[in-house]
């Protein structure tokens, strides 16, 4: 059969282009649900647990503090926006607040 390999390239073809296109519009439908609306953007998160976290939502403009657990959303407080611009102080590393607790605790004594 001089037209086989031909065909099976053809269909090989159009596979793969059935795949690109089926994974282009899955992933356009997806949008809404993993984060790339267009209307809320997540600023910053914090994972309190397993199933609690915090969020730093932006939502037309205006920043809001939002609880997140497996049952519920809520929104905690309206934020300013100023407040985010200045960066938090670092947090020290678990040696060096022990050294200070320690140090603290020790009161002067040798």
């Amino acid at each position: 059969m001089p037209g086989a390999p031909a065909a099976i390239v053809v269909i090989v073809v159009f596979l793969a282009a059935l795949f690109f296109v089926s994974i282009r519009l899955s992933s356009r439908g997806a949008r809404g649900f993993y984060g790339g609306s267009r209307l809320i953007r997540i600023r910053e998160r914090l994972a309190l647990s397993n199933d609690k976290m915090l969020c730093v939502a932006e939502f037309n403009g205006k920043l809001y503090l939002i609880a997140l657990t497996n049952g519920a959303v809520e929104v905690l407080e309206s934020l300013d926006a100023s407040a985010l611009a200045q960066p938090l102080p670092e947090n020290p590393g678990i040696a060096e607040s022990f050294k200070r607790v320690w140090e603290s605790r020790k009161g002067g004594r040798d």
